[in-house]
């Protein structure tokens, strides 16, 4: 059984762990900035009310993220670095020639015929979590975006646009999602290098369908781009992939605490009565109320409350 909690909590816990590959380019940032935005969010709402509370600690830690997601510039501004640089290599690998780069970010491109080629070919579970087959199907979606994005581009040249204009009519549904693309593929391939030369026999499993999670996770969210290029048909390819998004989630919930408890920040940083690593939520809610000077007495506005009739309001509508 998977519950809405998990499936709304988990996938943010693997994205979370993704991100521990550090990635020096410009679209890790802004992924990076928006993985976070939606993770808070959705511990808040999952929360429920209590989520609100200022004891929670998710709205400093909101506060302090929004401002993150403008840092160095606007993300939106920022992945055009990204795009435009795969933009600039794009026209030498379609003419043959083989791109390589310090870190191997690039290198899968130059397979770019072949890897469009590819169509979705996993039929059960088991074989769509396969680690190869989900860095194809990432490799594919950034080789499609990359072919449309040029496509999109050079037909505003074509139609007397400036370079510069073309470039910012192109951002929307195409270079904005290449960069977002190659950042995660990136992410991806990384992690599963590390997964690979982990010694511990116990681990290397967990981490694997971590990295599944949030793979199929992702492609989940771009399903549209996957019918759109012809790599999936029909109903099952959709189906199955969000029958492996509840799949992993049920198989992670068991080891969700001490996946979260290897990277989380101590207490006193998180400062969160719902956080806490001792789990005594209750007992904490508790303890801030009481602690508050605030917490059984009234506030200082109670009184404008209860009269409030005296003042003449009425609704102007």
């Amino acid at each position: 059984m998977v519950s809405p909690q998990q499936y709304r909590l988990l996938p943010h816990l693997a994205a979370a762990y993704m991100l521990k590959v550090h990635v020096v380019t410009c679209a890790a940032k802004p992924l990076s900035g928006w993985l976070m935005r939606d993770a808070i969010q959705s511990c808040r709402e999952a929360c429920g009310g209590h989520g609100y509370l200022k004891g929670a600690g998710l709205g400093a830690w909101r506060a302090n993220q929004d401002a993150a997601l403008t840092y160095e510039g606007e993300n939106w501004v920022l992945v055009q670095q990204t795009s435009n640089f795969l933009l600039k290599i794009w026209p030498q690998i379609r003419a043959g020639t083989i791109i390589e780069s310090p870190l191997g970010s690039v290198d899968f491109l130059n397979e770019w015929q072949e890897i469009l080629r590819a169509r979705f070919e996993a039929t059960t579970v088991q074989e769509l979590c396969r680690p190869a087959g989900i860095l194809r199907m990432f490799q594919w979606r950034a080789c499609y975006l990359l072919q449309q994005t040029a496509q999109a581009l050079e037909g505003r040249l074509e139609g007397g646009q400036t370079k510069f204009w073309a470039r910012s009519d192109s951002q929307v549904f195409a270079a904005k999602d290449l960069a977002v693309a190659f950042s995660e593929h990136f992410l991806l391939r990384k992690f599963l290098d590390k997964v690979a030369s982990c010694s511990d026999g116990g681990l290397r499993p967990v981490l694997l369908r971590v990295f599944a999670l949030y793979g199929l996770f992702s492609l989940e969210k771009s399903l549209g781009l996957l019918y759109q290029g012809g790599f999936a048909q029909g109903a099952a390819p959709g189906q199955l992939i969000q029958r492996g998004v509840l799949e992993l989630c049920a198989q992670l919930k068991d080891e969700a605490v001490a996946l979260v408890d290897v990277i989380a920040p101590p207490d006193a940083v998180l400062n969160s009565t719902l956080g806490a690593s001792d789990g005594r939520v209750y007992g904490r809610l508790e303890q801030a109320l009481f602690g508050s000077p605030y917490g059984a007495g009234r506030p200082t506005w109670w009184a404008d409350i209860v009269g409030w009739k005296q003042f003449g309001l009425q609704a102007k509508l």
